[in-house]
């Protein structure tokens, strides 16, 4: 099989797919499938073999997905081997709902596979699904990556908030703490209060600041640490 027949076996393959999801058809959808194909949908989850994809889909067909609508855009191929062929076709939904029943908005994704060839028809042994961004994000997150200049594809509000707070951030001088602050801050981080040990008649105790590593090698050799200590006054006893 040359390259254009293939191509076009590809086409079919994918033109089927479409026709089975938007007739929701799990018996159907599940024949493009090799009996031992791996399935990973848009959650993650992953099922092995074309008996499971198909009660997957008898699932979702009479639930969330049971009114929506599957559009597949042109597909790019890769050419594996003379019988493997890696396909990668982004998609748009509408009409389906989320877990909760709720209307879920138009929904875009991608999904990556492998075809095999099994005689003279091809079928899905790996696919991997998901969702991303509309493509007007996505060409936002382009033009950002690229490093175009505010103001252009990527000058949403949001962003234009975010720049003017940098802008205002970076003309306002900053306030140099106070050196308590900073004493307080250093502390904050590195002192930490551990129980050395308990008085032999109960009624008071010795807190060891422990932070510092002279007192935490005190502590451990059993000598009395360079880092003061507090001790509590014994409690009132009880009268009878």
């Amino acid at each position: 099989m040359n390259d254009t027949e293939t191509d076009a076996a590809i086409g079919v393959l994918l033109a089927a797919m479409e026709a089975a999801w938007n007739a929701h058809d799990a018996l159907a959808y599940a024949g493009l499938f090799a009996a031992d194909a791996d399935f990973t949908n848009v959650f993650g989850l992953t099922v092995h073999g074309r008996e499971p994809i198909e009660r997957g889909h008898t699932v979702i067909f009479g639930g969330m997905f049971r009114d929506s609508e599957l559009t597949l855009a042109p597909p790019v191929l890769r050419r594996l081997g003379p019988e493997l062929v890696a396909v990668d076709v982004r998609w748009r939904m509408s009409g389906a709902r989320d877990a909760r029943g709720e209307p879920w908005l138009e929904r875009h994704g991608l999904f990556n596979a492998v075809a095999v060839r099994e005689g003279r028809e091809w079928r899905f042994l790996i696919f991997h699904n998901q969702d991303v961004p509309p493509p007007e994000r996505v060409r936002e997150i382009v033009a950002l990556l690229a490093g175009d200049p505010p103001g252009r594809a990527i000058d949403t509000p949001r962003l234009r908030y975010r720049r003017h707070v940098a802008e205002r951030s970076s003309r306002s001088p900053r306030r140099r703490a106070h050196p308590t602050e900073r004493l307080a801050s250093e502390a904050s981080r590195s002192l930490v209060s551990v129980v050395t040990g308990v008085i032999a008649s109960g009624s008071s105790f010795t807190c060891t600041m422990a932070g510092r590593p002279e007192a935490r090698a005190a502590s451990r050799a059993g000598t009395k640490s360079s880092s003061r200590s507090t001790v509590l006054p014994n409690a009132p006893k009880a009268r009878a």
